[in-house]
C-alpha cells in the first residue's frame, strides 16, 4: 500500500519513517491535515474524484470545529480523543471518525531536575504580537524580582562574601522566567530568558518538550493545543484570562477546563504561588481531561493511525 502524507508542525512524522511517504499521484491512500482549506481542500476533492481514499488526522485541540463552517471531504476523520468525536456526532460525522490518540505526545520528555523553579510563559498566538502577552509577562517578571529582593535581603552577607570571593550568579531569584516565543512575537519587547522556534521547523514540538521538562509551571492567555499538551506533561498550568478572540480568531468559543488555573491580572502571581506550591493540586483533573481530549489509554498513536488507514493490520 502506498501512501502520502501531508503534514504540519510534523505531527505524522513517525508515520512518515514507517510507512513512507510517496508522491500524491502515486497513492492508493492521502493522509491529510486538513480537507476544508486552500491547497489541501482541492487535494481531497482531487484524490476522491481519482477514487484514493482520504484521511484527515487531527492536527489541533479542537480542530474539527472546522466541519461546523465546512462539510467533510475526507473518508474519515481521524481524532486525538472522545471530545472531537463527540463534536463530530454532533455534526453527523460520528460513522465517519475514528479514535486515533495524539501521535505527539510520545515526545514528552521526563522532568529534568533543576534549581529554583522554572515558570514558563507561552504567549497566545494570533500572528502577531498582543498588548496582553506582554501585560501577563512583566507582571510574571514581578514573581521573579520579588524573589530577588527577598533573597538579597536574607542572603545579603552571604552573597556579599561569595562576591568577594569572584563568585559569578547567572540569576539571583529563585523563579525563573522562560518565555516561549514564535518569531511573530516581538523578542525585544521580552526582557530575560526567551526561546524562539518556528512552526515551519521539523524539530518545532521537540524544541517545546525540552522546555517543558524544565517547566514547573506554565503560563498562558488560552486553552489551546499547547496547553493541552502540557497537561499530558502533568504540567500545572495558568490561564490569566485577559484576553478575548478577535481579528480572524472572532467568533472561536473559548475553551475551559478545570484542570487549568484561571484568574485575572490582578491574581496572577498569588495563582502562580499556588501552582508551584501544590503541583499535584488538579493532578486528577489534568489527567482526566487529556484522558478525554488525547485518549492516550490507547497507547501507540502512530500504530493506530496506520492500522485505521489500513497500511498495519
Amino acid at each position: 500500500m502506498k501512501v502520502h502524507f501531508s503534514d504540519w508542525n510534523n505531527v505524522l512524522q513517525d508515520c512518515v519513517k514507517i510507512a513512507g511517504n510517496c508522491d500524491p499521484l502515486d497513492a492508493d491512500a492521502l493522509v491529510l491535515f486538513n480537507d476544508v482549506r486552500g491547497s489541501y481542500k482541492d487535494i481531497a476533492e482531487v484524490a476522491k474524484k481519482a477514487g484514493k481514499k482520504v484521511y484527515v488526522v487531527q492536527h489541533g485541540r479542537a480542530a474539527t470545529r472546522d466541519y461546523k463552517q465546512f462539510p467533510l471531504i475526507a473518508d474519515k476523520f481521524l481524532a486525538w480523543g472522545k471530545a472531537d468525536l463527540e463534536r463530530m456526532t454532533q455534526l453527523g460525522y460520528g460513522d465517519r471518525t475514528e479514535i486515533v490518540g495524539c501521535p505527539i505526545t510520545s515526545r514528552i520528555l521526563k522532568p529534568r531536575p533543576h534549581d529554583g523553579k522554572y515558570v514558563v510563559f507561552i504567549p497566545i498566538n494570533t500572528n502577531k504580537e498582543e498588548p496582553e502577552n506582554l501585560q501577563v509577562y512583566y507582571k510574571l517578571l514581578e514573581l521573579k524580582y520579588q524573589s530577588a529582593g527577598l533573597k538579597l535581603a536574607n542572603l545579603q552577607r552571604v552573597l556579599a562574601e561569595k562576591w568577594e570571593k569572584g563568585k559569578q550568579f547567572k540569576d539571583i531569584s529563585d523563579i525563573n522566567v522562560v518565555a516561549k516565543l514564535l518569531p511573530r512575537h516581538e523578542q525585544q519587547l521580552y526582557h530575560g530568558d526567551t526561546f524562539v522556534s518556528n512552526p515551519d521547523d521539523p524539530r518545532h514540538s521537540e524544541y517545546l518538550f525540552e522546555i517543558l521538562s524544565m517547566a514547573d509551571c506554565v503560563v498562558t492567555l488560552d486553552e489551546s493545543s499547547t496547553e493541552i499538551l502540557v497537561m499530558a506533561a502533568d504540567i500545572p498550568v495558568v490561564c490569566c484570562d485577559i484576553f478575548e478572540y478577535r481579528d480572524f480568531m472572532k467568533g472561536i468559543d473559548k475553551i475551559t477546563t478545570d484542570g487549568v488555573y484561571h484568574c485575572d491580572l490582578e491574581s496572577l502571581n498569588t495563582t502562580v504561588k499556588t501552582a508551584l506550591r501544590t503541583p499535584a493540586h488538579k493532578q486528577k483533573e489534568r489527567a482526566a481531561i487529556v484522558e478525554h481530549e488525547l485518549s492516550v489509554s490507547l497507547g501507540d498513536a502512530t500504530q493506530n493511525i496506520l492500522r485505521a488507514i489500513g497500511y498495519l493490520a
